[in-house]
């Protein structure tokens, strides 16, 4: 059956990755229409298109752009939004779409585990059919295809999670032959060594896609691999990458000098940010007044490597007035939706202490400033995200 190169698509935050990849999977979806009823059950159908993402939040996002794609795919295409932070049986509603059959399904992978093993969905139609159960008179494009899709893929194929990204796969049945029928995207802003071996396993010869040059947050040289005819940003994968950052972004590093009494430097680190939140409009002044008016204060992002520093850090800008909020791993995920949908609010200027569930292909317009409470305790290979 005729099928996409598989791909790796490398480019920097904001290039619109989300899109590229779910317009694709989506027309593989409607070229499938023709074969849903040869699935014997049509209740507790799993999908044939799955995406998975690292956070919650990502997966959110990712979902409701698909939403907005899939009646293109046909009246009948349902999808599913399968996120952490919750048990088995706590969401009845999830329970229920994924009874009634799914086309299509975006992921965390531990919950995503947990309802395999519990066998409230499966994973089978990211195989495809025989070819002897698929009418001869469906022309090719036609036939459509089952679609992986890796998101932020440097962090799913590393070490964090490539156990349970092998488990998941564990559960799709293999192809036959020696050419796979099932599209493979794998997505990411940075792409590293570490990512090869498992990219290898769960896709067939790809393409490596790369958008943005230079200024792309992870800027491509083709290896001794590369194959002939590739053109410019398109070469095989099994290439060396090289870290860099957009250049469209101004950076700056600020050195806090520890003292005697601040032998860690936290005080004058607070300190700096707390001027230069200020400057930035937020907080109040000497006679207790707000800055300026609410619409000129800016959007700023604030990163912390933990997720206990990100607590104490937002609790300490707000005892100095200024109206942080934050988001980390440990938040229930209503607040944590709360604390991103009024940070992503247009035109308003907020705060947001967060750890890297923010750095990760989230979008959010109109942000005038990152920072990067602590610099060093932060992975160089997370850094491109952020900034």
């Amino acid at each position: 059956m005729p099928r996409p190169a598989d791909v790796i698509l490398v480019a920097p935050t904001g290039a619109g990755k989300t899109f590229a990849f779910l317009l694709p999977a989506v027309t593989r979806l409607r070229q499938s229409a023709a074969l849903r009823h040869l699935w014997a059950r049509r209740d507790q159908a799993g999908p044939s298109l799955l995406v998975l993402a690292p956070t919650r939040e990502l997966a959110q996002q990712i979902h409701e752009q698909l939403q907005l794609l899939l009646p293109s795919a046909g009246p009948d295409v349902r999808s599913a939004c399968v996120l952490g932070g919750q048990t088995v049986g706590s969401d009845p509603g999830l329970l229920g779409e994924l009874f009634r059959g799914v086309e299509a399904i975006v992921a965390t992978p531990g919950r995503l585990l947990n309802l395999l093993d519990k066998k409230k969905t499966h994973l089978r139609r990211l195989a495809p059919l025989d070819a002897a159960s698929v009418p001869s008179t469906l022309r090719p494009h036609e036939r459509g295809g089952p679609v992986l899709i890796i998101d932020e893929a440097d962090r799913m194929l590393g070490m964090g999670f490539a156990g349970p990204v092998r488990r998941i796969m564990a559960h799709v049945p293999p192809e036959s032959g020696t050419t796979p029928s099932r599209h493979t995207i794998l997505c990411s802003a940075t792409w590293g060594t570490e990512c090869e071996a498992l990219a290898a396993e769960l896709s067939h010869k790809p393409v490596l896609l790369t958008v943005g040059g230079g200024n792309a947050a992870a800027a491509v040289t083709a290896g001794a691999g590369a194959g002939a005819g590739a053109g410019a940003g398109q070469t095989n994968a099994g290439s060396a990458t090289q870290l860099t950052v957009s250049s469209t972004v101004a950076q700056k590093v600020e050195v806090i000098q520890p003292s005697a009494a601040d032998p860690d430097a936290e005080e004058g680190r607070l300190s700096r940010l707390v001027d230069m939140l200020a400057a930035a409009g937020h907080g109040r002044d000497e006679r207790g007044r707000k800055r300026k008016g609410k619409g000129q204060r800016a959007k700023v992002l604030v990163f912390t490597a933990t997720k206990a520093r990100a607590e104490n850090l937002c609790m300490a800008l707000q005892t100095v007035a200024i109206a942080a909020e934050r988001i980390h791993g440990d938040r229930p995920q209503a607040l944590r939706d709360a604390a991103l949908a009024a940070f992503s609010t247009p035109g308003k200027g907020s705060v947001l202490v967060a750890t890297d569930v923010a750095a990760r292909g989230l979008h959010v317009d109109d942000i005038d400033k990152v920072v990067l409470y602590l610099l060093r305790p932060i992975s160089m290979s997370t850094y491109p995200h952020s900034s």
